[in-house]
């Protein structure tokens, strides 16, 4: 967590400033202080922490593509920019999951929007499962792939002469 720190601009609790040079010690004691003023328990932090890294990242990692598309054809040859220090860091705290800062609310959206959708089928339709979209692809489908699977019709006995 020491490299999310030093990576960080401001405070993930109150959005204070840090100074450049400060050290990922005062700026952990600044974040515990805030943490504690607003009532956050140690994993509620670790979570604003962890959240306010990936958000970072994902900026970190738009600037960098913003920049690459507006470089012409000759200057992306020629220029060819390492990957920087800080995002490097920072990806290594939040891993393979740079969207780590909206998961859960969009986890949320998603539990919401199954839930209204299916409390409006067993409130309009006798059969639930009969009117999702994919149920209805999949029954149109049937006749066509029965029939393609089906092995090819035999002669009658007639012409097997």
């Amino acid at each position: 967590m020491e490299a999310a720190l030093r990576a960080l601009e401001r405070c993930c609790v109150c959005s204070a400033y840090f100074p450049p040079r400060q050290s990922a010690k005062k700026r952990r004691n600044h974040i515990d202080a805030c943490a504690r003023l607003h009532g956050l328990s140690v994993a509620d932090t670790n979570d604003c922490l962890l959240r306010a890294a990936a958000h970072l990242l994902r900026e970190e990692r738009e600037r960098q593509t913003a920049a690459a598309q507006a470089r012409t054809l000759y200057a992306r040859h020629v220029h060819r920019s390492p990957p920087s220090t800080r995002a490097k860091r920072l990806a290594t705290i939040v891993g393979g999951r740079p969207d780590a800062c909206g998961l859960i609310e969009v986890r949320a959206a998603h539990a919401v929007a199954r839930a209204h959708r299916d409390a409006l089928l067993d409130r309009y339709c006798a059969e639930p499962a009969s009117c999702s979209r994919r149920t209805d692809q999949d029954d149109a489908r049937a006749p066509r792939r029965a029939s393609r699977s089906a092995p090819p019709p035999t002669p009658p006995p007639a012409m097997l002469v």
